[in-house]
């Protein structure tokens, strides 16, 4: 199984201009994914036994926060020329992740997260 692996990574690495997603790399950019308007590239440190099996980072499409969402990053916000994001994805389109008080200050620092709300 490992030498499958190895070789699938050495194929990956040869022919990269031939690229195209497979459940191993799910997305390099944000346009890989099947749903540009409610998905993002987004880009995490593999950990534990993943790390050996994988590359250094795993790229999934994953959904953008909505105004549901329980908190989103204020240092992460999004925006259309991003290739992809380096953690999990932000606010969906037209939304804002903006200081809130309606998170636990223990658990949620205010100076680092908040809640998805409308751009006015």
């Amino acid at each position: 199984m490992l030498r499958i692996i190895l070789v699938s990574l050495l194929i990956s690495l040869t022919h990269g201009a031939t690229w195209k997603p497979t459940s191993w790399e799910h997305c390099r950019t944000n346009s890989d994914c099947p749903n540009i308007k409610q998905q993002c590239c987004s880009i995490t440190p593999s950990l534990g036994k993943r790390q050996a099996m994988f590359p250094v980072f795993v790229k999934y499409c994953l959904p953008y926060k909505v105004e549901t969402a329980p908190w989103c990053e204020l240092r992460l916000q999004y925006n259309s020329t991003t290739p992809n994001y380096h953690g999990l994805c932000p606010c969906a389109p037209g939304l804002r992740c903006s200081p809130s008080t309606e998170l636990n200050n223990d658990h949620y620092p205010r100076e680092r997260f908040g809640k998805c709300k409308p751009i006015a």
